[in-house]
């Protein structure tokens, strides 16, 4: 490998194989901005492929790439340059030959019309990323984009579409004398979802808005019954679904004319969809089509238009090439599973395997170290969590783990009340023994099917709070959490502190996912339902808004326990980690009232014992406290009664640090993996080469 010198901040390389530059992460891309080619190979492109060089640099370098990517997958008497396009000029002036006769100011507006990339700058004020500019000036006609998250494909594909909507002229034909009419073009944006849409449509909006001549222009906007912008230059911008997701196969795209076409989100298209959109395409030779997504995982015609399809120019940029990956990156790594990043972020195609929890993690934690239900004893300085999952057809499942002070999480109890002889209250009183087993500090419930019994819990645990306060089940109040696998949760965003909606389910299944990855989760060896409903899981399809659909491979199998121990696992993510909305819990003494009807802070009466939850440095304790008149008068002089005593009830002390979570010690230990069985980001490989250095991940 020989790499010449760098000129003009570019890397000038001697082989094909050089222009790619990898990444800290194994993936392997070009980036035109920063590699150019070196004249002796361009030298031997030109002589050998007759590549041209009268073009821009970034050009030439896409060519040699594109023939060496497909020299050997066609045929030896044929070029394997096959993209049809115009190529970059060297320059956007007007030509020499004619360029007198026009002013400077008008051969400046000669550059910034036929630039996308100066005209967003003169006309919108908005500023390319590096590779933005070469994916907008390209003349491709079939374009790919494979994009990573955050990496601005949505903001930059609708500055291009305004530009070739305000600055390109379609000839419609004649008019009786000869004379060429001509009026703006049709662009027609299609993808799968309607919140995708919604999305681009008010980008373009925004984006319109920094320049009022624009504004003005666009004459008509309308949402229903479907995105249509209209504009004075007669050229018009439309938005659609496709109809798969809801079994219309595209139907609702047929009969539509586009000049160009961009297909967002395309790896999550039908083939039905696909049947209906390339005939626009073929109607006329001049039509040309832009496709942009994450890959998926399918092996279908994004997959192909990306790596097997040499008419179509390929444009593959990680996140990483954004030029501020440094900030977002500890962010993107927390929030992330490890297939979910190479997939999504490195946009790698990974392999093709929908099951959600990879069978090499599931294995390792039934197995490593191995144990079985009742090895394990109650232990006080553990943080036990329990998770429900009601069902009258399946039976109500229940799942304990417990968390040990190294933060490793163990399921340490499952029980399974049957659908024979299922009754709400057999269900109830199996949470209540098993809360007096394990005094779990959270419980987290499906409230889906389960609504009517979580209040009767609920009420339960208050009515034994008066009668008899040590009792364990006056804890299941406090302990207790509904959880909406179909709604959304609110979490705090660990760097900026805002609080962000996260649809819950999708939340709740990758946490176990990467709780699977650090190699913190442990199940009996004797737990055979659980472990066959984790390898069982899998993704059947993602719905209308971008969301995945989860699902069973074998129905017959089930997912019930399953739910039940994310639930159990997700309770830590939400109650103890950065993600947690509020870092202490602060909850009232007493609380009175049915469900539903509010809760009222009650003071605390004569010789009225309560229980309240203390935690020490040492670990999570719960002790009675009786507390009287003498020492209680008011709440206020209540907590300066306890805070005399070193207590904080419900809360958590002041100089309480758990070591799982104490000066972020938790976050990325690198490396290699510990005697724990936790495994760093350094195992990581795309094929492509491994990783030079471990990546720091996340713990919670």
């Amino acid at each position: 490998m020989t790499k010449s010198n760098v000129k003009n901040n570019r890397l000038v390389v001697s082989s094909p194989e050089d222009l790619y530059i990898t990444n800290e992460y194994g993936t392997a891309f070009v980036d035109y901005e920063k590699v150019k080619a070196h004249s002796k190979l361009i030298e031997e492109y030109k002589d050998k492929y007759d590549i041209k060089t009268d073009c821009a640099d970034e050009c030439i370098s896409c060519q040699i790439v594109q023939i060496d990517k497909y020299k050997n997958r066609v045929d030896a008497d044929s070029s394997p340059w096959k993209v049809d396009c115009n190529l970059i000029p060297k320059s956007y002036d007007i030509d020499k030959d004619i360029r007198r006769q026009f002013s400077m100011e008008e051969r400046k507006m000669h550059r910034i019309l036929h630039d996308p990339v100066r005209w967003a700058s003169h006309m919108l004020g908005w500023t390319a990323r590096p590779y933005q500019k070469l994916a907008m000036r390209c003349t491709a006609k079939q374009m790919v984009h494979r994009w990573g998250r955050r990496s601005g494909k949505t903001e930059g594909t609708a500055v291009e579409i305004l530009w070739y909507t305000l600055t390109n002229k379609i000839v419609m034909g004649h008019d009786n004398k000869g004379n060429p009419i001509e009026k703006g073009p049709a662009t027609l944006i299609v993808t799968p979802f309607l919140s995708q849409i919604k999305l681009i449509f008010e980008k373009m909006e925004e984006l319109m808005a920094r320049n009022s001549d624009i504004q003005k222009s666009c004459v008509r906007f309308v949402k229903t019954p479907y995105y249509r912008m209209e504009f004075s230059n007669g050229a018009k911008i439309s938005g659609f679904t496709t109809g798969s997701k809801s079994k219309g196969e595209g139907s609702v795209l047929r009969g539509q004319g586009a000049n160009k076409i961009y297909l967002d989100e395309a790896d999550y298209m039908e083939e039905g969809d696909y049947q209906a959109i390339m005939p626009i395409l073929y109607e006329a030779e001049d039509r040309s089509i832009v496709a942009s997504s994450t890959p998926t995982g399918k092996r279908e015609r994004y997959y192909k238009w990306c790596v097997d399809s040499p008419a179509w120019k390929e444009f593959h940029y990680p996140s990483t090439a954004r030029p501020d990956w440094d900030r977002i990156e500890e962010k993107v790594l927390d929030e992330t599973s490890e297939a979910e990043f190479m997939q999504e972020y490195m946009c790698e195609f990974t392999a093709q395997d929908v099951g959600v929890y990879q069978p090499n993690y599931v294995n390792t934690a039934i197995s490593r170290p191995p144990y079985k239900y009742g090895d394990h004893k109650y232990n006080v300085a553990n943080i036990y969590s329990m998770g429900i999952d009601w069902n009258s057809n399946a039976g109500t499942e229940i799942v304990v783990i417990a968390m040990d002070r190294s933060h490793q999480m163990w399921v340490v109890d499952a029980r399974n009340v049957k659908k024979q002889g299922w009754t709400q209250l057999a269900a109830i009183e199996a949470v209540i023994d098993m809360n007096k087993m394990w005094m779990p500090k959270f419980i987290y419930a499906d409230s889906g099917y389960g609504a009517t019994s979580i209040e009767l819990l609920q009420k339960y645990s208050l009515q034994q709070r008066v009668k008899d306060p040590a009792d364990p089940a006056g804890r299941i109040y406090e302990a207790l959490r509904k959880f909406e696998f179909g709604g959304k949760l609110e979490i705090r965003d660990p760097v900026t502190g805002q609080i962000l909606k996260k649809p819950a389910k999708d939340f709740m299944v990758q946490n176990a996912v990467r709780r699977f990855e650090e190699g913190i989760v442990h199940i009996p060896s004797d737990e055979k339902v659980l472990y066959k409903q984790l390898l069982n899981y899998i993704v059947k399809g993602v719905n209308q808004a971008g969301l995945r659909i989860y699902g069973q491979n074998n129905k017959s199998i089930g997912d019930h326990r399953l739910d039940a121990f994310n639930l159990a696992l997700v309770a830590y993510k939400l109650e103890l980690s950065e993600f947690a909305k509020t870092s202490n819990i602060v909850t009232s003494v007493l609380r009175t009232g049915l469900p539903g009807q509010g809760h009222q802070e009650k003071k605390v009466k004569e010789n009225n014992p309560f229980v309240a939850d203390i935690r020490y440095p040492e670990g999570y304790l719960d002790y009675n406290i009786n507390v009287n008149k003498n020492d209680v008068k008011d709440r206020s002089s209540m907590f300066k009664s306890l805070k005399a005593k070193n207590v904080v009830p419900g809360a958590v002390h002041k100089d309480f640090k758990p070591d799982f979570l104490s000066d972020g010690e938790h976050k990325r230990k690198g490396g290699k993996r510990s005697s724990s069985g936790r495994v760093s980001r350094n195992r990581w490989s795309s094929g492509r080469g491994s990783i030079g250095k471990p990546k720091k991940r996340g713990g919670f």
